[in-house]
């Protein structure tokens, strides 16, 4: 009986003091990415982003070349651990808006956002890969 306690007792305290490796760390998504984007108007697209950090809110995340616009134009989305916001942001002739989610190794982003754009309301999925 001792030795069934003494070996729950240190598989309790094995469990208990091992750190989860995958906390969230806010420079694990800063960095180029390949995108691969599927919307319901536009056609298929592969292409980079990059993703920095802003200097203000540790919160706020900076995407160049989002929706294949350009490396000179800039969209924010907000994360709280691994859920992503896109505020409403209107960038030039384009206004976008959506969510996502980061997965737990931080290899992976997968976005669903809307494209107000000329040719009408572009539905898109887009998958962010670590390069």
């Amino acid at each position: 009986m001792k030795k069934k306690v003494l070996i729950i007792f240190a598989t309790v305290l094995l469990f208990f003091s091992c750190k989860d490796k995958n906390t969230y760390d806010p420079t694990s998504l800063t960095g180029a990415w390949h995108c691969e984007e599927y919307g319901s108007i536009s056609v298929p697209r592969h292409y980079q982003v990059n993703i920095t950090r802003s200097p203000y809110d540790s919160t706020i995340y900076i995407v160049n070349n989002f929706y294949k616009i350009g490396y000179d134009t800039e969209i924010y989305f907000s994360a709280d651990d691994s859920l992503i916001d896109i505020s409403s942001q209107t960038i030039g002739q384009y206004l976008f808006s959506g969510h996502g989610k980061i997965s737990i190794d931080f290899k992976r982003i997968e976005l669903e956002y809307e494209a107000t754009i000329p040719e009408g309301i572009d539905e898109v999925s887009a998958v962010y890969a670590r390069q």
